[in-house]
């Protein structure tokens, strides 16, 4: 577990078989921790994306046309495709009405890349706000106002870049950055504030037993995510100590395994936590 996110979902044999041999032959127990280097050439790393775009804008930076491909170098092999996921995260939170987007994985002569963190989001997102920063230079308009103009009116994302921009006194803070940077021609200094919405769907099935013992009012649960330092143990008790109302020191969170939790999903895509914690409930 750990490393590399999302490869924990479709290469963990690489380690298991390792640990399993190395178990075997020493009668005990083995876990292995390796440098994030070692970990990117077993596994793989991220997908490089290469954008490609022509936009045109009004006076305001606003996107009245937006034409943007994306090449997903997934290297030899197509195992972990970001193409799709890569679509999501272009839109991020802004007005896409007015956008022609086309994402596509390519193989290459490279080895095989691999699911990371956000795949395809992260590469999605880091596009669309270099297009924004890029608009923002062309128009000479700060590149939060830029932003701001390209989010829907209704969208909630408004709300909190006010009330960051309040809190963080953004506006002073700019137009003392712009004088520094007018006044000194080797040192600069930078701010900015970049948004990200990241879409859950839900999918695949989660499954929980909760036994509650008669005799001492103690409760045990089994579920089907797999603890990976994210916590879901911790939250899955506390839910349902909340629900039950008793103290949370009675409540003990016992392995996962495919009798009581079969056909479930692997755990990934930021919704295995909650969707343990709803079914334990």
């Amino acid at each position: 577990m750990g490393g590399g996110y999302g490869i924990k979902i479709t290469r963990p044999n690489f380690a298991a078989a390792g640990c399993a041999l190395a178990a075997m032959d020493l009668g005990r127990p083995v876990r292995m921790v390796m440098t994030m280097e070692a970990n990117m050439e077993v596994f793989g790393k991220r997908a490089e994306v290469f954008t490609t775009y022509e936009a045109g804008v009004d006076d305001g930076g606003t996107i009245q046309y937006l034409k943007a491909d994306l090449y997903e170098n997934v290297g030899s092999s197509t195992n972990d495709p970001n193409g799709d996921l890569a679509l999501s995260g272009i839109k991020n939170c802004y007005d896409e009405s007015k956008w022609s987007v086309i994402a596509k994985d390519v193989r290459t002569n490279t080895p095989s890349s691999a699911y990371m963190r956000g795949p395809g989001t992260n590469e999605g997102i880091a596009s669309i706000e270099y297009i924004m920063e890029h608009i923002a230079t062309v128009v000479k308009k700060d590149p939060t106002e830029v932003r701001i103009n390209n989010i829907p009116k209704d969208s909630p994302i408004l709300v909190l870049f006010d009330a960051i921009k309040k809190s963080g006194d953004y506006d002073k803070r700019r137009t003392s950055l712009n004088e520094f940077n007018k006044a000194n021609r080797w040192m600069k200094k930078g701010m900015s504030l970049v948004p990200m919405q990241f879409d859950m769907p839900y999918f695949g099935s989660f499954h929980a037993i909760v036994s509650i013992y008669g005799g001492d009012g103690t409760v045990t649960v089994s579920h089907g995510g797999i603890e990976g330092g994210q916590g879901i143990n911790t939250k899955v008790a506390q839910v349902c100590a909340y629900i039950l109302g008793v103290p949370l020191d009675l409540v003990s969170i016992k392995p996962s395994n495919t009798l009581t939790a079969a056909n479930d999903i692997a755990t990934g895509g930021s919704i295995t936590s909650e969707s343990c914690c709803y079914v334990s409930h």
